[in-house]
């Protein structure tokens, strides 16, 4: 089977070859352009406004799509819905753990 049935000939090395194979020129500044003036009159500028002085947002809106309650994760249990500083679940120790072996005292 050919290479080329996997993807279209445009993204092939000739196309993009044959592409780039002209000599391509700089635009220059934009005060250089000539633009007629039937285009001149359809650039939508945007409107002469300041900005009025207050305090910028500081948190983010979020999206329609976002859930709307924030998901904590417990670092301890990896669960939802609580963190590690008010952690309900009883953990299930191991039996040999390591503070919960009685200690040999030496006589």
């Amino acid at each position: 089977m050919n290479k080329s049935s996997y993807y279209s000939h445009w993204f092939s090395r000739q196309s993009w070859l044959q592409t780039y194979q002209g000599e391509i020129l700089p635009v220059g500044s934009t005060t250089s352009w000539i633009v007629p003036d039937s285009i001149k009159d359809l650039i939508t500028k945007p409107p002469d406004t300041e900005v009025l002085p207050r305090k910028r947002q500081t948190f983010r809106y979020p999206c329609g799509t976002e859930s709307s309650r924030n998901n904590y994760r417990c670092s301890r249990c990896k669960r939802t819905g609580h963190n590690r500083s008010n952690f309900h679940y009883t953990p299930i120790l191991h039996p040999y753990a390591r503070r919960y072996r009685k200690k040999n005292k030496k006589t």
